[in-house]
């Protein structure tokens, strides 16, 4: 089922109104919502009465934990998905997280409801997925497949099991095996020669695709792209999915189900990477990218070029990408969510912008859970995670060389309004108006952090902040953060920072479930979901 990201005045006016416990309806139906687990894992089946003079309809779903935190500022609204059904009274939702609590709710279609008006809804529902009965098991390599089924386990992904493949998804940005763009229709025909009808996705249509087999796009195996592979394209190489002249963001789901694309290659112009643009509702997930040598112009990244509103998790590119200016290890911009993902390699870029796992965090782009490795270069606002930084980084390090000329930071070089909680960096910076974790404090704030990154500058330096200023409208802040070595208001001895194990002294205000203290001898690392905290004390 195809997720979006509600934005419409329809979605605001319905939803808006947040009560504790739950949502109250501008407008509920007479009919009440019925939500039970399913015999899949994370599925949920849901069934209600038909509304008086409704046929089609909408069915809605949001994690408790993603309302409860952001409810305040209705910044939820952006976490809700949602799904047009038809004309039925029943739904599966499906690859839901077991464990987690969602509210779920039934409405009439909003492809139906006249601009202004209020559709009918049910009341909420809420319900703790369950991990349901046991999933068939999938052997080693390649899933089997009946001749012309592309969904062989009936999950609504088609299944991608050759580069070809890979390379025709940009026909069908949307995944539902319908309404192919004329431009690559021909292609996507030949890659899913003899489908049956609908790719032999379920009733309900398919949503995307997922890897069933690791890809190396070095197709004559010589061990390096060049002219005699297949997506050489005259030195361009790969041609990146989603929006261009011909065609539109990707807005379905790739699984990448732990299987890797190997030697990635692309030396192109803007927004540059596997995925050229990401929209709302897009989701990109469990995907590895090995050996990747990505080259751009702006917005350039391993994984994605921009992240406009969609979500990557669980993702990670090893490699090199280079551009001029927002340029990041795995993603160029971001405006969306990414969680547990990381990249590992080298990132440069000859102008402004660059991070070692997204070059420009925009103002909803919200990132946890991940982390960047390497040498970081750039010319200004250069980070070891992001380069250019507002919305929010919870739960994240870097542990990357940054180097350039102005404003660079081991975490994040240049800021405007964002939020940095929970987050550390490591390794080293180098050159003028530098900071440990941040370069440039503007109009942002740092809370429960610290940073041990070596800072050599000749100006400007800080071991925390290298410039701290507060914009018109936001004073920036610090609290509970702290640098090693540093001569600055925020420094701490190595022992200061290694000597409290536990939710105490300097550390009181840090959030224990974030925090793995370690020994007397060890410093503080994250242990939330994405990262390793033997990986992080090796």
């Amino acid at each position: 089922m195809r997720l979006a990201v509600l934005f419409s005045a329809i979605f605001l006016a319905v939803f808006a109104m947040a009560i504790s416990g739950g949502f109250a309806n501008a407008q509920q139906a007479t009919v009440s919502l019925t939500a039970a687990n399913g015999a899949e894992n994370g599925a949920v089946d849901l069934s209600w009465d038909a509304f008086p003079g409704v046929t089609n309809y909408t069915v809605g779903w949001l994690a408790v934990e993603d309302y409860e935190a952001n409810r305040e500022n209705n910044e939820w609204l952006k976490y809700f998905a949602y799904s047009n059904v038809g004309a039925t009274q029943t739904c599966t939702v499906r690859r839901l997280t077991p464990g987690i609590d969602y509210w779920l709710i039934a409405c009439e279609s909003l492809n139906d409801v006249a601009p202004g008006a209020v559709p009918q809804c049910t009341g909420w529902e809420r319900l703790t997925v369950a991990a349901g009965a046991a999933c068939p098991t999938i052997p080693e390599g390649p899933m089997p497949q009946v001749a012309g089924d592309y969904d062989a386990d009936d999950d609504g992904l088609i299944e991608i099991r050759t580069p070809a493949q890979l390379d025709a998804i940009r026909a069908d940005p949307d995944g539902d095996s319908r309404n192919l763009i004329s431009t690559y229709a021909d292609a996507y025909a030949a890659a899913f020669p003899d489908a049956i009808p609908n790719m032999g996705c379920p009733a309900s249509g398919c949503i995307g695709f997922e890897l069933a087999a690791n890809l190396d796009l070095d197709t004559n195996g010589n061990g390096y792209t060049d002219e005699g592979d297949a997506y050489w394209n005259d030195g361009d190489g790969w041609t990146p999915i989603g929006r261009s002249r011909n065609s539109t963001p990707f807005t379905g789901t790739f699984d990448g189900g732990g299987f890797t694309i190997a030697n990635l290659y692309i030396d192109y112009t803007d927004r540059v990477g596997l995925f050229r643009e990401i929209g709302a509702g897009g989701e990109i997930k469990n995907v590895g990218l090995t050996s990747a040598s990505v080259t751009g112009r702006s917005n350039v990244g391993g994984l994605v070029g921009a992240n406009d509103m969609g979500q990557i998790s669980d993702s990670y590119v090893s490699g090199s990408v280079s551009g001029v200016k927002s340029v990041g290890g795995l993603a160029g911009s971001n405006d969306g969510r990414i969680t547990d993902s990381h990249f590992d390699g080298d990132v440069t870029g000859t102008g402004d912008h660059v991070g070692g796992l997204v070059g420009w965090n925009d103002n909803a782009g919200r990132i946890s859970g991940s982390h960047a490795t390497g040498r970081v270069k750039g010319d200004s606002n250069v980070g070891g995670l992001v380069g250019y930084g507002r919305g929010a980084i919870a739960g994240s390090y870097a542990d990357s060389q940054v180097s350039g000329a102005r404003t660079l930071g081991g975490l994040v070089g240049d800021t405007d309004g964002l939020a940095i909680t929970g987050s550390y960096s490591t390794g080293s910076v180098t050159g003028s108006l530098v900071g440990g974790l941040v370069g440039e404090l503007w109009g942002s704030d740092i809370k429960g952090s610290y940073s041990t990154a070596a800072v050599m500058s000749s100006s400007s330096a800080g071991g925390l902040v290298g410039e701290v200023s507060s914009s018109n409208s936001q004073q920036s802040e610090i609290t509970s953060s702290y640098a090693s070595g540093s001569e600055d208001d925020a420094g701490k001895t190595t022992a200061e920072l290694q000597s409290p194990t536990g939710n105490t002294g300097i550390y009181a205000d840090w959030d224990q479930e974030v925090w793995d203290f370690g020994t007397s001898e060890q410093y503080p690392v994250l242990k939330v979901e994405g990262l390793s905290v033997e990986a992080q004390r090796q």
